[in-house]
């Protein structure tokens, strides 16, 4: 991707609480003003110069899209290195370990309700990211970036084992 902004190129404000649908209206509205097709008839340099634009505003949308990738791109922002972030919080750790073996030892209905709770905590770290970054707090940014990214992968762990639950109940019926 180009080293413009994402948020910039899509004309959009910085904030981990992006939500999708504003997200998809400036990606199909800047995608509508700079869509190869448009400049067909204009010298080969403007042509690429074109296909670049379009391809930089897909990669913007999709690197925006996958909120993981959008609070990297935030905490950059905040001059933050989110593959050397700081050691997240001995408790935090300790409880993740507990989800973890949590979610190996449960019933597809127990992971039904484990994934709502983790949907509800992604939610609350999310609101604390975003106050983080307004205020510019690096610390509070970098340990909830931390704990958000743990959070999402204990969410897959959970969606990955209900898939296994269901795959095994349907081939045991």
């Amino acid at each position: 991707m180009s080293s413009v902004n994402p948020f910039e190129l899509l004309g959009l404000e910085p904030s981990f609480l992006l939500k999708s649908d504003t997200l998809e209206r400036a990606h199909k509205d800047k995608l509508r003003l700079t869509h190869p097709d448009l400049f067909i008839t204009d010298p080969p340099n403007i042509q690429e110069k074109a296909l670049i634009l379009s391809c930089n505003i897909t990669d913007a949308y999709v690197a925006l899209k996958n909120p993981s990738a959008r609070a990297d791109i935030l905490a950059k922002m905040r001059g933050l290195d989110p593959e050397h972030l700081p050691s997240l919080d001995p408790h935090f750790l300790q409880e993740s370990f507990m989800w973890q073996e949590t979610l190996d030892d449960a019933s597809l209905e127990e992971l039904l309700l484990h994934q709502k709770t983790l949907v509800s905590q992604l939610g609350s770290t999310l609101a604390r990211l975003e106050d983080a970054f307004i205020y510019f707090k690096n610390d509070a940014l970098a340990q909830s970036l931390g704990q958000y990214k743990v959070l999402l992968r204990l969410k897959d762990i959970c969606l990955k084992q209900q898939e296994r639950k269901r795959f095994h109940a349907a081939t045991a019926a």
